[in-house]
Parts: C-alpha cells; structure tokens; sequence
C-alpha cells in the first residue's frame, strides 16, 4: 500500500538538555538538581538549541581535557526497606544535600565520571531525533518531521508556543502520527497531546456540542457514571498520538491511538 505519512516529534522540553552515550542530561542548579532552572521560563527554540550546541562543545572540550570523560550527575534511587548502610545516600560521592522523597524510596544526587569516546557520543536533542528520522522505515515516507516547542512544566503555553504546537500539529497530514515528548511523559507531554487533539478535531470536521452532537456526554448515567464519548465520531479518524519521555524511544508516557 502507500506509504504513512511521516510522523511528527514534537519536543516540549524547555531545559538545556544533551544525550552522553544515549543518556540524557540537563543543566540544573546545584543546590536545587531535581527541578529545571527558572532561569529559562519562556526561552525560545532557537535561543535553546544554540545553547545545546554551546554546551555539546564545551563538554566535549572537557572530555578532551580530562582523558576522554566529563564529571557529571545522576540520580540514584534507595526503595524504602532498603538495608541500612551502602545505600545511595551514604555513597563517598553523594551531595549533602540533594536528596528528594519519591513514590516509595529516595532519589539522591551522585557525582560520577561518564566516559565520553568521541564527538559521537555526544548529541543534541535534535541530533538524537534526525538520526532516529536518518534510520526511518522505509514505509514511512520522508522519515520523520522534529519540531522543537520549549513549554515551562507547571504553566499554560505561551502565545508564541502555543501558535508553534498548533502550526506543528495542522501543518502535518491527519493521518499522520504526531509525538509528544517532554521529560516525564506527564504534564507538559499532556498538554501538547490535549492541543493536538483538538487540532486535528478541527482539521477533521468533528462536531463540538454536547450529547448527541456526537461530542461528549456528561457522564450522567448514574452516579459515579464517568464521562465518556457519546459516539465514536468523537475522535477524529487516523488519529495517532504518542506521549513519551525521551529517555530512549520512548517509555513513561501514555498515548491515545
């Protein structure tokens, strides 16, 4: 059959993030390394992506310097039961105090070397997604579209970023497949998705309204009834869409197929 249209990645990461042998990391201050700098609340793409191509050279001037390695970050996680002693917290290179209480443990901040071979081990974010796009099936036609729209986690799009997401979505066949990143696959990847889908209910005719407009019902059905789709008609038809976090593939997100 013919080919799918190529999907769409969008990136809503707003932080100054590079992969290191595949692995993501971001800037982060360091007495507060488990939340994004403010510094960069409504910075634009492309302001964000020379600042990554800065930092991709300046890290691999320090690996230069320091024997093919850099000093970097990572976060280590402790489940609660865990035995005493020997634990992240009590590791020879553990902050002081960066330590943050998660869903069943503790995440602490340790300090490691990560060897860096050469230029090839260090990528931007849009680097990493072209080579994805470079490695495309061949069923799908002209690999893949990457659009990079910084969103600050917590808060309403911008103007200027909504428009972006809007013009990224619309500007895409509507059977094309449309992902949407951001660090967690959680609020702002949420936010791009509920965009998205809109988007393409309006490139698609979808009636609005209540029920029986082929809409949404309100869910009173009986008590405790949640609200759902009053029709099928209510999703757009081809509509593709996937939430990921970027540690990989993909992975800690959710999609609406």
């Amino acid at each position: 059959g013919a080919p799918s249209p190529p999907p769409v990645w969008v990136n809503l990461r707003e932080e100054v993030c590079l992969y290191i042998n595949g692995t993501p990391f971001v800037l982060r201050e360091a007495g507060r390394p488990f939340k994004n700098m403010r510094e960069y609340d409504g910075i634009s793409a492309r302001r964000l992506e020379a600042m990554e191509a800065r930092l991709k050279a300046d890290v691999l001037a320090e690996a230069a310097a320091c024997g093919g390695r850099v000093l970097v970050a990572r976060e280590v996680v402790e489940e609660d039961g865990g035995s005493g002693g020997g634990g992240p917290a009590s590791h020879p290179h553990a902050r002081a105090a960066p330590t943050s209480a998660i869903p069943g443990g503790t995440s602490t901040v340790i300090d490691t070397w990560e060897p860096v071979a050469g230029p090839e081990a260090v990528q931007t974010p849009r680097e990493v997604y072209l080579s994805a796009a470079a490695g495309a099936s061949p069923a799908t036609a002209g690999g893949l579209s990457y659009v990079r729209v910084p969103l600050t986690d917590g808060a309403a799009p911008r103007p200027a970023a909504f428009d972006a997401l809007v013009s990224a979505v619309a500007g895409a066949p509507v059977d094309a497949p449309v992902i949407v990143s951001c660090q967690m696959g959680g609020g702002r990847t949420t936010t791009g998705m509920a965009v998205a889908c809109l988007v393409r209910r309006v490139l698609c005719g979808v009636p609005g309204g209540g029920e029986g407009e082929g809409g949404w019902d309100d869910g009173d059905d009986g008590e405790g009834a949640p609200a759902r789709p009053s029709s099928a008609s209510s999703r757009p038809p081809a509509l593709a869409l996937a939430g990921l976090s970027p540690g990989g593939a993909g992975g800690g997100g959710a999609s609406t197929p």
